[in-house]
């Protein structure tokens, strides 16, 4: 139940990112549950053999098991953070950025960042 609260509580943070960077995060919503369950699966299962080669024939140390399951949830929730975070911003959110009164004002430091990296894009 715990996990189910925290994979929708990182849902909502990995949409929030996306939407201020001009992205649908519906996508990347999807990717970070699948990736999370399949880190967990994936990572209890090879806690499992590690717990079969240390204990041969016996009972597999399912605190080992866990322990490997939620490293490999985190695993796969940081990848898909990961990716969102690579995402540069649409041009339509750096233009809304650039209308903020903050950076209109010269407050923002490299107020002509946006326009410096454009031209390195498109020259």
């Amino acid at each position: 139940m715990l996990e189910i609260l925290i994979v929708i509580m990182l849902c909502k943070n990995l949409g929030k990112r996306l939407r201020e960077k001009g992205h649908t995060p519906l996508g990347y919503q999807v990717l970070l549950v699948v990736l999370w369950v399949g880190g967990e699966f994936t990572a209890a299962m090879l806690g499992g053999a590690i717990s079969e080669v240390m204990n041969p024939g016996r009972e597999p140390n399912m605190l080992l098991l866990y322990g490997f399951a939620l490293v490999g949830a985190a695993t796969g929730a940081g990848i898909t953070f990961l990716i969102a975070n690579s995402l540069s911003p649409t041009e339509q959110a750096e233009k809304q950025y650039r209308e903020e009164p903050y950076f209109q004002e010269g407050h923002a430091p490299g107020n002509d960042q946006f326009r410096r990296r454009d031209e390195g894009y498109r020259s």
